[in-house]
């Protein structure tokens, strides 16, 4: 750390020796020991106060670090990236799909026609993205897209023959991933894990914080006040 000495005019001086040169609880600098070519001047040249600034070794204990290796989120990533990579390789990239249409294609296989807004919430994909591959699927002739019978505003998705037997065809493929994936894993650890990640799935769709539906979010509209109460005040 460089010193800022006070010196009369006229002096000449090799360097500046500190005293006392640190208060460890405060980081300031008192005093200096000026030194020229004849003789010791003490004179209290300067004060500065600073943050000090930790020591390495210090910086390091603090620091917070991630070892892959045992971090959940990089182990779920990493499995799942793998899974859909095998799978788009070995099925879907033959057939033009995602693995987001592969999911669609599978929830109405298993469930059977659903209103969008029902099957969103099976498939996990936001209602915009979902019409979209609704559009494709329709385009291709693998589902249809009809007005619900209760409601002219909903809408009903259906899996056409054509649909039903891709699906059918890349099950088999589908199963076969699945099964060297979890190869030489006991039946009771892998209907844990599957609860395990049920149930984090479920603790991140949970509101962050209490009252979180309350905070104003980007676009959100205020509603308006009823007519009659503009002006007043709760009392």
């Amino acid at each position: 750390m460089a010193l800022r000495c006070a010196l009369n005019y006229g002096w000449e001086y090799n360097y500046c020796k500190r005293i006392n040169s640190l208060d460890e609880r405060g980081g300031v600098v008192r005093a200096a020991r000026l030194f020229d070519s004849d003789a010791w001047h003490v004179r209290i040249v300067a004060t500065k106060t600073f943050d000090p600034m930790p020591q390495k070794a210090d910086i390091l204990t603090r620091r917070e670090k991630i070892r892959l290796s045992e971090y959940l989120p990089y182990l779920v990533n990493r499995l799942g990236s793998a899974l859909v990579l095998r799978f788009s390789e070995d099925a879907l990239a033959g057939h033009g799909l995602s693995i987001a249409t592969w999911r669609v294609l599978v929830a109405l296989s298993d469930n059977g026609p659903q209103r969008q807004i029902d099957l969103s919430e099976i498939t996990s994909i936001d209602v915009s993205t979902l019409s979209r591959l609704i559009t494709r699927l329709v385009q291709r002739a693998l589902a249809t897209r009809t007005r619900s019978n209760r409601s002219n505003r909903e809408v009903v998705i259906a899996l056409t023959a054509r649909g039903e037997k891709l699906v059918d065809e890349l099950i088999p493929i589908a199963r076969r991933l699945e099964r060297s994936a979890i190869s030489g894993l006991p039946s009771a650890e892998l209907r844990s894990t599957k609860t395990v990640l049920r149930e984090m799935y479920q603790n991140l769709m949970r509101p962050r914080r209490q009252g979180a539906d309350n905070v104003k979010r980007p676009g959100a509209v205020r509603p308006r006040q009823a007519p009659g109460r503009r002006g007043r005040r709760a009392n």
